[in-house]
């Protein structure tokens, strides 16, 4: 199985005269799980198209932070992430608070509505790959 992007080529007046296909080829066992968590997201908009581990935002992560806000944008609670990821939820929801100063939200709700804003929705850890 492959993930593909396209990026568009632009010249120097900004007119698209291209693009760019980048594939990757995904050999981790998690993979499959992975597909099936981002398709019950997905359930409205099939089509959603996905970046992988894109630095698209002044607001920089760890991989910890970007595994866990991934999940917690798919509706995990922190005793799930935690599993998922085998790490303790306490440590999970350390990085939720890391993660809330970052977004300068006080609320998981706040962080929620932030991340997904900057466009944290539809990228995809390349840890998780």
């Amino acid at each position: 199985m492959a993930f593909n992007t396209k990026t568009p080529l632009y010249d120097a007046n900004g007119k698209i005269t291209g693009v760019y296909c980048h594939t990757i080829e995904v050999i981790n066992p998690h993979y499959f799980e992975l597909v099936q968590w981002l398709k019950r997201s997905d359930i409205d908009n099939p089509l959603q198209v996905y970046s992988i581990g894109k630095d698209f935002s002044s607001v920089k992560l760890t991989r910890r932070q970007s595994e866990c806000l991934f999940f917690l944008l798919r509706g995990k609670a922190a005793k799930d992430i935690g599993r998922i990821l085998k790490i303790s939820p306490r440590t999970v929801e350390e990085y939720i608070e890391q993660l809330k100063i970052k977004f300068n939200c006080y609320r998981k709700s706040e962080l929620i509505c932030a991340a997904i804003e900057k466009g944290f929705m539809n990228n995809i850890p390349k840890s998780l790959i």
